[in-house]
């Protein structure tokens, strides 16, 4: 994704920001509005797609599409992985290793690619699904 140049900072984005940084759990564009609407009533969900949008142009934010189904917003911009439970559908953040991709990134410039950038993202049960066995919808995908 391309960074664009910040736009004007209205009270809608501010809030729509303060909401996803608010949270590690990764929120649906569906989550935030009914969470803005407590602040303010009359915010429309369309309004709170073209701001997340804004957002992400701006870098401020990144959309993590989950199961191929729905869109996730991150605000920790912080170089980490994801781990995506089958089961419940929730999102984790999970720590690089120490090493981080170096070994990865030596095997792509031996092959003449030069990275600038992946998602790593892992697919399993959380510890609540595995311990209970649950699989739901995402587990398809």
């Amino acid at each position: 994704m391309t960074r664009t140049a910040p736009t004007r900072q209205t009270r809608q984005r501010a809030l729509i920001f303060e909401i996803v940084a608010a949270t590690t759990s990764h929120p649906t564009a569906e989550w935030i509005h009914q969470e803005a609407r407590r602040r303010m009533p009359r915010l429309s969900l369309g309004t709170v797609y073209r701001n997340l949008q804004i957002l992400e142009q701006e870098g401020r934010i990144r959309a993590h599409d989950a199961w191929g189904r729905t869109t996730r917003y991150d605000a920790d911009l912080s170089d980490h992985y994801h781990f995506l439970c089958a089961g419940c559908g929730a999102i984790f953040d999970v720590d690089k290793p120490e090493d981080g991709d170096r070994s990865v990134q030596a095997l792509l410039r031996e092959g003449g690619f030069f990275m600038t950038g992946h998602r790593l993202e892992f697919h399993g049960l959380c510890p609540d699904c595995a311990r209970t066995g649950t699989r739901t919808t995402p587990a398809a995908h």
